[in-house]
């Protein structure tokens, strides 16, 4: 499960406090939306507490809505502090929820530092990426190079034994020409001196 969409299931402090002991050991959970819950009842702050510890460690929760929560600015005060700590939230919806105003800029101000965060991390990876990729295909290249040179070498070395072994061919050749040249002279002779 990446999304819970759990708004208006009337969940007060009980449950939230269940929740947030439940999403301090989730790591898979991206959204989850307690949209008009109400959260606090008579002061009771055991879920908001429980759900901040939780934001405090959760580091797969991107999205949380509070949206029409009458969390009240004490609970707010709680949440922000707790956003304030948490790395990977980009939306934390507070809408009339009683927060005061610096309680929401804080929380505004947290989101923004974490998208800007991540978008420095993600040109980061693709930058790792990009010379991760220029470096295989500089090794590419290299073994290529090295794979062309050693074909060539022994391409080298294999016509250098060819033009060994004709010269010794051609030497016989020669050789053996030279024999029979001799050979015929000779006979040449020896039917000139007979006649």
């Amino acid at each position: 499960i990446v999304k819970m969409e759990l708004g208006e299931n009337r969940f007060g402090p009980r449950t939230c406090k269940s929740l947030g002991d439940s999403l301090l050991v989730n790591d898979t959970l991206k959204y989850v939306s307690l949209e008009s819950n109400p959260l606090v009842i008579e002061g009771d702050m055991s879920g908001i507490v429980a759900l901040g510890e939780m934001l405090t460690v959760n580091s797969s929760l991107v999205h949380i809505s509070f949206w029409r929560c009458k969390i009240g600015s004490k609970g707010g005060e709680t949440i922000a502090n707790a956003v304030k700590q948490n790395c990977s939230l980009k939306c934390v919806e507070v809408g009339y929820c009683g927060f005061d105003d610096n309680q929401t800029r804080q929380v505004n101000e947290t989101l923004k530092a974490n998208i800007g965060k991540e978008r420095v991390k993600k040109e980061i990876n693709e930058q790792l990426k990009r010379e991760s990729n220029e470096q295989n295909d500089l090794k590419k290249k290299h073994f290529e190079a090295e794979e062309k040179s050693q074909k060539l070498a022994k391409w080298l070395d294999e016509q250098k034994i060819k033009r060994a072994d004709q010269r010794i061919v051609d030497t016989e050749n020669a050789a053996a020409e030279e024999e029979e040249a001799e050979s015929r002279r000779q006979e040449e002779e020896k039917r000139q001196i007979e006649k």
